[in-house]
């Protein structure tokens, strides 16, 4: 592996952070656990067990309330850390009107971290026709201009 620009990494946080909540689920119906909602900060949760676990969705100016059961949540966006996701093929391949922030469930904590990075590289008029019939992504919320709205 090269590298042809310096100042360019790979963070592996956001994944590494809903491996090992996934992992902490396995250990923790092991140990006989029915349930729980786990978070690995604001922006990484998962959910395992009967019960519906509320979850604030906070936008730039909006707020919107899910519940989450037996899924993972993960959030990606530019308003906390400004744009730091970059696009593989370079800027110009970069949606012109991105979203503030995108929200995805999935079975796992690890797919939910994947996919709502990977979305944010997108236009939100070509999201679901990029995860159709993909069983790996439950939802997917964007914040866009203001406000948010179920893909």
């Amino acid at each position: 592996m090269t590298c042809e620009e310096v100042g360019r990494e790979i963070d592996l946080g956001g994944i590494g952070k809903g491996f090992a909540l996934d992992q902490l689920k396995n250990f923790l119906i092991e140990w006989g656990a029915e349930g729980a909602l786990l978070t690995a900060g604001a922006s990484s949760l998962l959910a395992f067990g009967p019960q519906a676990w509320p979850v604030e969705l906070a936008g730039s100016s909006c707020c919107m309330r899910i519940g989450l059961r037996n899924e993972a949540l993960s959030a990606s966006g530019i308003e906390i850390q400004g744009s730091h996701i970059l696009h593989p093929a370079g800027d110009d391949a970069m949606p012109t009107v991105p979203c503030n922030r995108v929200w995805v469930t999935a079975p796992t904590a690890s797919l939910a971290e994947v996919w709502s990075t990977t979305l944010m590289l997108m236009d939100p008029e070509e999201i679901m026709d990029f995860i159709a019939g993909d069983e790996s992504v439950h939802t997917v919320h964007v914040d866009r201009g203001g406000r948010i709205q179920l893909i």
